[in-house]
């Protein structure tokens, strides 16, 4: 699968070690705030997040994702490279959250929209904000 990079706000690993439980939902301490994390494979098949703090290895790979107001942590396996891709190759998608398809580095490759997997999702992963208004 590819993400255009329009569509990316960074590159991240993090710990498995610090990545936090918040409302039934993992989130990780980001720039002075909270991240939700969520598998990207999870968003596409429309499931409810699993845990993070479950996967194998030290640490999570993670995109970053920002727009409209909504700010996620996108989960993924690993991030093998970046290409440029003319959008004329494309194939149009035939599933939520799927833009088109395009041979890619001579591999057929589904190419992701953030903004329309992100915006169904966002609701289940975003934090409540309990604290609004509150002086300390």
């Amino acid at each position: 699968m590819a993400i255009p990079l329009s569509q990316v706000m960074r590159l991240e690993e993090f710990p498995c070690s610090s990545i936090e439980r918040l409302g039934g939902r993992d989130v990780v301490q980001y720039r002075g705030e909270m991240l939700p994390l969520v598998a990207v494979s999870d968003l596409i098949a429309g499931a409810e997040p699993r845990r993070m703090a479950n996967e194998s290895g030290s640490s999570i790979t993670t995109v970053v994702y920002a727009a409209g107001g909504v700010r996620m942590g996108l989960v993924v396996r690993r991030i093998l490279d970046t290409v440029e891709h003319r959008v004329a190759d494309e194939t149009p998608g035939g599933r939520r959250g799927v833009r088109g398809s395009a041979v890619i580095n001579g591999r057929v490759t589904q190419i992701l929209d953030l903004e329309a997997l992100c915006a169904g999702g966002a609701a289940r992963v975003v934090p409540a904000p309990f604290l609004h208004d509150v002086a300390v």
